[in-house]
């Protein structure tokens, strides 16, 4: 097994020759993006933000005629390339859970080709952006998505109980993986990558619900039966600080879900701050 410093080592800290590296290779590759038709060309993610470890693929987001997100190589980077219709991704920044994370992303891209202004007016139109635009939209996406969830809450206590052991580690998955999204659209976080949300969304909330992430994501070696039981109170946790938003079936709902969990307690003890 692979020690934390043996990681480590396989991504070391870019550096300075590595960032011009990247950045050579990035506007080439916008050059021959121009040339097939691309209004804009831009590069994002942690290049762009001078956070790239050595081995960090280069991302590019292509404007024009939207497409299927495509990966390639260019010597020496993986490149993942995004096809973006700026009509499109306009309408897609108003939208949770899309808002969060394309507002950190478009107000840390860097342009390498804009002839005709259109990445610019999205940048500014990011970085402008006030959460107030969409807080019914977050407040309605939120109480829709836990109250979802609530079904895969209820499938681990099912699968567990039949002893399907695969199909319980796939739900406790998805809502360790999952409800760190719904929490950061309640509480209007801005977001640049999913990469490092869970840590810094986790230390931001008391220590109880930080305690369950980490447990339902097995960071503490737990066994199946105890991370199991993590992501149940991690949900109930969860649908606790959303009380507020939740219409009265909708909070039927989830009391009811907490109930079968029996996570009720845990439920009940949050006051949907």
């Amino acid at each position: 097994m692979r020690s934390t410093d043996t990681w480590r080592r396989l991504g070391p800290p870019a550096l300075r020759a590595d960032y011009v590296r990247a950045l050579r290779v990035a506007r080439e590759l916008a050059r021959e993006f121009a040339k097939q038709g691309a209004r804009a060309v831009l590069l994002s993610g942690s290049w762009a933000r001078k956070e790239a470890r050595r081995s960090s693929d280069l991302d590019l987001w292509v404007l024009g005629k939207a497409g299927a997100p495509s990966f390639l190589w260019r010597e020496p980077f993986l490149v993942s390339v995004s096809r973006i219709n700026p009509r499109a991704e306009r309408r897609k920044l108003l939208e949770p859970p899309h808002t969060g994370e394309l507002l950190g992303a478009w107000r840390t891209a860097i342009s390498l080709f804009d002839p005709h202004g259109d990445a610019r007016r999205l940048r500014e139109e990011a970085r402008g952006f006030q959460w107030e635009k969409v807080d019914r939209k977050c407040d309605r996406w939120v109480a829709r998505t836990i109250v979802a969830y609530g079904e895969e809450a209820v499938k681990i206590v099912h699968s567990m109980a039949r002893g399907e052991t695969d199909t319980a580690a796939v739900q406790r998955n998805l809502l360790a993986n999952s409800l760190v999204f719904v929490l950061a659209v309640h509480r209007r976080v801005t977001w640049v990558t999913d990469n490092g949300l869970w840590d810094r969304l986790g230390r931001k909330e008391d220590p109880r619900w930080w305690s369950a992430q980490r447990r339902a994501l097995g960071l503490g070696g737990e066994t199946l039966g105890q991370s199991a039981e993590a992501a149940l109170e991690l949900y109930a946790l969860t649908a606790g600080r959303l009380r507020s938003v939740l219409q009265p079936m909708e909070l039927a709902t989830v009391e009811r879900v907490c109930t079968i969990i029996d996570q009720g307690t845990a439920f009940r003890s949050i006051a949907g701050n």
